[in-house]
């Protein structure tokens, strides 16, 4: 959906797990492909949000929305579909509380080496010079990642 293409979560889940078959209901609560669905649910999420007194979201972003074939054509789709859920979010009071990397590294990137290729470092960074030209305005609060760990 919205120019998203696949990241190593994709392609793990894939080779791991079960995805139930389109059409059958167990598919939406157990596959990465459906869950909760806030692509196409962000505006019913909002009003519940807003109705339940929350002030803000963490929210994770998928590198894949904003660069899905490689590190320099960004998706002007995706930049679309994160601005409407931010401004969503920021008319009905909520902040958005962005988590740039979710540790789910682009299947295009991973080919190449991943995080083991030190060109990740610049595939990165444009990524976020996209994100913050284009997202920056609604926000002062940014999560690099998420589930931070120490090894």
């Amino acid at each position: 959906m919205g120019g998203r293409t696949e990241s190593i979560w994709d392609e793990f889940t894939k080779r791991n797990f079960s995805i139930p078959p389109l059409g059958k209901a167990e598919r939406e609560i157990n596959s990465i492909e459906v869950a909760a669905d806030f692509y196409s649910k962000y505006k019913t999420d909002t009003r519940i949000m807003k109705r339940m007194g929350l002030q803000g979201l963490v929210y994770n972003m998928d590198w894949i929305r904003i660069f899905p074939k490689n590190s320099t054509d960004f998706n002007p789709e995706g930049i679309k579909f994160y601005d409407d859920v931010f401004k969503t979010l920021v008319e009905n009071g909520i902040k958005p509380i962005p988590i740039l990397y979710h540790w789910d590294t682009p299947m295009w990137a991973e080919i190449q080496g991943g995080f083991e290729n030190r060109n990740v470092i610049e595939w990165f960074r444009n990524y976020l010079c996209i994100v913050f030209q284009y997202l920056g305005k609604y926000s002062n609060l940014w999560f690099v990642n998420d589930e931070n760990s120490t090894l």
